[in-house]
């Protein structure tokens, strides 16, 4: 946030799945009100890889040009709503730490996150990117639900 409080730059973490995308509409609409830029942020890894086979056959793109097609497409409409976007793209073996070492060199104001609704033994094995953001992170973060 600048001197005044303002948030002038929201960071959106995705990780290719239709349920990330969902924070995308919150991320936007905060952004609107706001006159915040966008970054749309993926922190690339094993799952994230895995997820985006189907879409790189459909878009008949290489798996490598996959996320970079992905975070383009969603670049492009929010641009073409009137809002200001740009994408990055990491390797990580730790998305959430990548998360957080991003907000901070980046000075992003907020991040927003979606929650994969994991509980029980599937939140144990998978852990919880998003849990462990809220966590440690510097930087406040809007968290979608699952189900919202």
């Amino acid at each position: 946030m600048d001197d005044t409080g303002d948030v002038s730059k929201i960071l959106v973490t995705l990780d290719t799945s239709r349920l990330a995308d969902r924070g995308v509409d919150h991320a936007a609409a905060l952004a609107s009100r706001l006159s915040a830029e966008l970054v749309l942020y993926t922190a690339i890894d094993a799952p994230v890889t895995r997820g985006l086979a189907e879409f790189a056959e459909v878009e008949r793109v290489t798996p490598d040009r996959a996320v970079a097609t992905y975070l383009g497409r969603l670049a492009a409409d929010l641009t073409s709503s009137g809002l200001t976007a740009r994408t990055h793209e990491e390797p990580s073996e730790d998305a959430a730490r990548s998360i957080i070492e991003f907000a901070t060199a980046s000075g992003v104001d907020l991040i927003v996150m979606t929650t994969h609704g994991r509980s029980g033994l599937e939140r144990q094995l998978l852990g919880s990117v998003t849990e462990e953001v809220l966590r440690r992170s510097p930087v406040p973060v809007y968290v979608v639900p699952a189900n919202g």
